[in-house]
Order: structure tokens, then sequence, then C-alpha cells
């Protein structure tokens, strides 16, 4: 079994012992800040919360803390990692940056492309792709996502996990998508998105209007009636405009469905050169699905076999983060990407052959190692009532439940 780090070409990150020499002089005068600032605390810690004086001490120390985290971040997209130094003062997130595996954004890109997946930005991912993984993989997925203040965050899935609603609430509409396959119906998708904003706008000035209005209802009946009126004109533009964006998805769907029966087509020839020169597991795998041809039968026209692989190859449902620097285009094969949590389920790595794609557990051992420290550390602490003993679950120092009661 496989996942998307098998197929990516993964490396552990660089290590630097010493401040570049650019950031040194800046780097001394914002840790001599944050020092100084750490000293007014606690000269003013007996003053009263809320007074002058610890307004003045608590705005001194943001500023000395920002400002050291911005020079950490500075090193860190320009040199890809982080220097010791810098170590301990950094922010959580971006300590965990400096050990998380890269990888060449061509690599992501391959996989994409022979997979029939998209990259989106995380913004425009629907929360239901993560939904079903347990809390610790949920926050590590949001901790990554967050880290779109300094990177830009994508993730690499497939297209059914993009979500208009999403899209249309983004605080960016214009961030990019590399659709692959998909491209024709995602470019008509993102001419649309400008209009059905503009749109949403305009229903939201109207309600408040409405609302605004109804204080003084007899006064302005009229001009009431005629907001209700336009809004409603509004909205059934929308509602029209939406359903030419679900007939866009439609075709979209449609056309994987043509992908996927030509793929599933590749995957069974792909099968038979499995059964002779892959490795015992993978001929064995392979084996046993070409054994429902029979000696007779062709291998495009073998049902039995072709809904087997046709099973296995729509089981490809893992998103896999990753950050890129600010600006980089997604389209740049030479540019360096940061690779993040990839979850779901695993699909047989027979598929990845299919498309030419090669698998390397190996790899993804060491990435998935690498990749721990996106996870919450899970601590259990016993406690007592009644005579029996509960196991309470913590990530983070956080609760997250109990392990039950037992004597």
């Amino acid at each position: 079994m496989a996942n998307l780090l098998d197929l990516v070409t993964t490396a552990a990150p660089p290590t630097h012992e010493a401040v570049p020499q650019d950031l040194q002089p800046r780097w001394e005068a914002a840790t001599t800040e944050q020092e100084r600032a750490q000293w007014l605390t606690e000269r003013t810690r007996t003053h009263r919360a809320g007074d002058k004086v610890t307004k003045w001490a608590t705005k001194v120390v943001t500023e000395a803390d920002e400002a050291v985290d911005k020079l950490c971040w500075e090193s860190f997209v320009n040199t890809d990692q982080l220097p010791v130094p810098m170590k301990d003062r950094a922010s959580p997130a971006l300590v965990k940056m400096m050990s998380t595996p890269r990888a060449p954004l061509s690599s992501i890109l391959d996989v994409t492309e022979k997979l029939g997946f998209v990259i989106l930005p995380f913004a425009y991912l629907d929360e239901k792709a993560y939904a079903s993984e347990d809390r610790g993989m949920r926050t590590a997925i949001t901790e990554f996502g967050a880290l779109d203040d300094n990177l830009d965050v994508y993730v690499v899935c497939p297209p059914t996990y993009y979500s208009l609603e999403k899209h249309l609430a983004s605080d960016d509409p214009n961030k990019p998508i590399y659709a692959g396959r998909n491209a024709q119906a995602f470019m008509a998708l993102r001419m649309t998105i400008p209009t059905l904003r503009s749109m949403q706008v305009q229903i939201d000035v109207l309600e408040k209007n409405q609302k605004t209005m109804r204080n003084d209802y007899d006064r302005m009946r009229f001009a009431v009636e005629q907001t209700v009126a336009n809004m409603n004109t509004l909205q059934e533009q929308m509602s029209t405009m939406q359903r030419d964006v679900s007939t866009q998805l439609q075709q979209m769907n449609e056309q994987i469905g043509i992908t996927r029966e030509q793929t599933t087509r590749s995957a069974v020839e792909a099968a038979a050169r499995v059964a002779e020169i892959g490795d015992q597991e993978q001929a064995e795998r392979a084996r046993s699905i070409l054994a429902a041809l029979g000696p007779e039968s062709k291998l495009v026209d073998a049902q039995e076999a072709l809904a087997q692989l046709e099973g296995m190859v729509w089981s490809i449902e893992e998103p896999l983060l990753f950050a890129i620097k600010p600006g980089t285009s997604l389209q740049d094969r030479k540019a360096l990407a940061f690779i993040g949590p990839c979850w779901g389920p695993d699909f047989e790595d027979i598929i990845a052959v299919a498309v030419d794609l090669a698998v390397d557990s190996d790899r993804r051992e060491a990435a998935e190692k690498m990749l721990d420290v996106w996870k919450p550390k899970r601590q259990r602490v016993l406690t007592s009532s009644g005579g029996r003993f509960r196991e309470d679950h913590y990530y983070n120092g956080e609760f997250y439940g109990s392990g039950g009661y037992r004597y």
C-alpha cells in the first residue's frame, strides 16, 4: 500500500549554524530589545492589570517579540532553514518548519498531473476533506494551514475537494490554482468567481439596508419594497449563475470519468507487466487481479479485472499539504516546496505503477518521521474516582477526552 509521500521526492532539511551575515546586526539589535522588554515585564509585574504602565509595557514586549519573529521568518524564507541561534526565539510553528521535509516542486507537479489531481490554495479546500480525521491530524492540518501568513500554503488533492463556498468567502479569491487535466473547468469557474462575489456583496448591502428601513417602515414602505424586489432579482441571478457553476462541475466530473476509464485500462496493462517484472508482493497482487481474465480473454475486455482495478484507482483520496515561498509560481518546477501533513486511506501501489510513478517506501518512512513534529504530543493522565481510574487524553496540554474507566 502507498500514499502520496511514497511518490513525492522528499529530502531532509539542511542545517545552518550561524545567522546570515546580512541579518546579524539587525538580529543582535532585535534580541537585545527583546531582552530589555522581558526585563521590563519583570519590573511591572506588580502593577495592576490594565493601568497605563502595564499597557505600555505590554506594547513594548509585543513589538519586540514581533521584530524577532519577523527576522526569524526572513531568515527562513531566504535560506530555507532556521539558524540554530534563532531556534530558541522562533515561534513554535517556525521551529516545526525547521524539521519538515523538502521536495522539488517538479515532483509534486508530476504526481498532480499523472493522478489527475489539482493544486488548490488551502483556503479553498473543503473542510470535509479532513473532517473524519482524528483530532491530532486535524490539529496538524490547521496549524500547517495557518502558515499562510508567511508562506503560500497549498494542497494536492482530487478535484472533488475543491469548495466553491470557501473560494467565494476567502479573503483573496485570485490565488493561483494548478488544475492540470481539469484546466478548462477551473478556467470557467475562475471567470465566474468575481461576478458571484460582487453579487454577494450587493445582496449583503441590500439586506443591511432592508433591516435599517424596517425601523421606519411606514415612512419608507415603497423604498423597502423596491429594495426587496432588487434583492430578489439579484438572488435569482446568483442562483442561476450557481446552477451554471454546478453544471461546469458536473462536466468536470464527467471528464474525470473518461480519464478514470483510460487510467483503468492502463492499469490493467501495467498489472500484466508488474506480474512479470515487479517485486514479489507487487507481482502476487497483480497476478491475483489478472487471474480473473482467463487464458482466452483480452486484457481490455476483462470486466472482472477492470472492476477490481477501477475500485483501486478511485481509492486515491489522499490530500498532501505543502508550502512555498511567497510569490513563487506553481509552475516553477525548480522551486523548493516544504512538505506538510498527508492524510487519508492508502492506495494500491500498482496504481502508481500504472501511471508511471515510482513508489519509494523508505523515502515515505523518513518523511513521516520528520512530519511527526506537526502532530500534537499526546499525554495520558490517570485520575481516580470512586476507586476506579479514568484515563484522560491531552494534546499539547489541551483536554481531548477520556479513555474510559478501569479498576
